[in-house]
């Protein structure tokens, strides 16, 4: 949900915002992770980002398995169906 939520200082928006409006038109706007200066918070912001991305996966991953599981299944319905109408 907030997946690229940043909390920063006052000191630390307030150089957000400056290089925010200091930024060409063109160019993308700055992280905000990059002006967190707490290294603790720096710490547990890179952890947090780690564990979102790896939930990513793990989501992929279910949504895989149960792809699998469908087709495991209609493989066992067409398997007894044949066993089914054999004499």
């Amino acid at each position: 949900m907030f997946d690229d939520a940043v909390m920063l200082t006052e000191a630390e928006y307030d150089a957000f915002v400056i290089a925010c409006l200091e930024t060409e038109f063109d160019a993308d706007y700055p992280d905000p992770a990059d002006f967190v200066t707490d290294e603790t918070q720096r710490f547990l912001d890179s952890r947090a980002r780690l564990l979102t991305s790896g939930a990513g996966h793990l989501d992929a991953a279910v949504a895989a398995d149960k792809a699998a599981a469908r087709a495991y299944a209609a493989r066992a319905r067409a398997l007894a169906a044949f066993a089914g109408s054999r004499p």
